[in-house]
């Protein structure tokens, strides 16, 4: 369940614009320009597995789902994919 709030943490430092401060929780890649402009996320759903955190979120909006990649072993963000959800 950390690791729930850990990325919540993440989605709570884009919606309140300190950009920086999200940035540093990410290891080995770069957000898309697109996903930094965001400035309401209200969380709907969370899951996980041993790998994977799984959101389901309205940004902006848009319901989508965002996938986070964690490394454990240091605590960041190492992969972020997200998908528009249909509904």
């Amino acid at each position: 369940m950390i690791w729930v709030n850990f990325c919540t943490r993440f989605l709570g430092l884009l919606s309140a614009g300190q950009i920086e401060d999200a940035k540093n929780m990410l290891h080995g890649f770069q957000i898309k320009s697109s996903f930094l402009q965001v400035s309401n996320i209200i969380i709907k759903k969370t899951a996980y597995n041993n790998k994977d955190i799984f959101i389901e979120c309205l940004i902006d909006k848009s319901n989508f789902v965002v996938i986070f990649e964690i490394n454990k072993n240091i605590g960041k963000i190492t992969n972020i994919q997200y998908y528009q959800s249909g509904d």
